[in-house]
């Protein structure tokens, strides 16, 4: 399991070369397969304030290859639900 912390900045690096800073909200694991949900410190172009991306994490790839964007339906609604879930455990406390 990686050391990513809650709210721990990630740089990532659009296909034009610009540097995009990313809050970690949360690290859900699904189907043994770690996903971060990462929203963007700055302004992106076409995503709204406090839009989030979910990304797949492949530790065994190179760097540059380790976050991938989840685009399948099923797993994007299934770690979103998880990441519901965790914040109702949360408030509960």
């Amino acid at each position: 399991m990686p050391n990513i912390d809650k709210d721990q900045i990630i740089t990532l690096t659009a296909a034009n070369g610009e540097k995009i800073p990313c809050k970690v909200v949360a690290e859900i694991i699904y189907e043994a397969v770690i996903y971060l949900i990462l929203t963007p410190t700055i302004p992106v172009p076409g995503m709204n304030d406090g839009e989030a991306v979910i990304f797949e994490l492949n530790l065994g790839a190179k760097p540059s290859e380790q976050l991938k964007v989840v685009t399948d339906e099923k797993i994007l609604k299934a770690v979103n639900e998880r990441y519901l879930e965790g914040l109702k455990k949360e408030q509960a406390k």
